[in-house]
């Protein structure tokens, strides 16, 4: 996994994920990606429960890898619509992105439920990222955020209506390894993944004769 995900492993965690998605289906909301295909809406699904039950992020990145997205998507650039063939890392984006947020959804019902209204905010990322992409970061995902508290049911609420993960954690949609965690007391130590100056692969654009990164948002189905 790319995310170092604190709970993920706790069975009341995984049952409250599990909950969450299954309120999503009954209730017909289960938000689906414009960039999976119409033609495999019941594997992704099915793939999706796999991941959330028992699985993780790249078990499910394999699955649609497998011809489960579109091969090509159109996205807004300067208010005007460009199609280009789909991204080579769309199915880890979008593995990473649906895990996570279901993740988050049962974490936050399980703090709940046992009286922890808040959760901490730390860095989870686990992949190595570049000095420059981890300059990048730092604007939108400031180190000011980190071991801050975010409300449990304010995340939770914010989840439930499709927010994307990094923005319903106070960061904004390009950010980028933010993740919460109940908090550990404060005479616990706690190992949090380093970045190390290694290089990263981002996807990027040219535009204007500079190179700049495309965010995932702004997706026209």
């Amino acid at each position: 996994m790319n995310l170092d995900l604190a709970h993920l492993n706790d069975p009341d965690v995984r049952k409250a994920m599990t909950d969450e998605l299954q309120a999503d289906i009954d209730g017909e909301r289960l938000f689906i990606s414009p960039r999976v295909s119409p033609l495999r809406l019941k594997e992704y699904s099915a793939a999706l429960r796999t991941a959330v039950e028992e699985g993780n992020d790249e078990a499910f990145a394999a699955k649609l890898a497998a011809g489960m997205l579109r091969t090509r998507e159109t996205i807004r650039r300067k208010g005007l619509p460009v199609e280009r063939p789909m991204p080579k890392d769309a199915p880890r984006a979008l593995a990473e992105e649906e895990v996570h947020r279901f993740y988050l959804r049962g974490l936050a019902v399980h703090a709940l439920a046992t009286e922890n209204k808040d959760l901490e905010i730390y860095r989870a990322k686990i992949k190595p990222v570049s000095k420059s992409k981890a300059k990048a970061l730092e604007a939108v995902a400031p180190v000011a955020l980190v071991k801050t508290q975010i409300p449990a049911r304010r995340l939770l609420d914010d989840l439930r209506f499709n927010t994307p993960a990094q923005v319903a954690l106070g960061a904004t949609p390009e950010a980028d390894g933010l993740s919460a965690r109940i908090p550990v007391p404060a005479d616990v130590s706690v190992d949090v993944p380093v970045e190390s100056p290694t290089e990263s692969h981002v996807e990027a654009d040219v535009v204007d004769g500079e190179a700049v990164e495309v965010p995932e948002a702004e997706v026209v189905s």
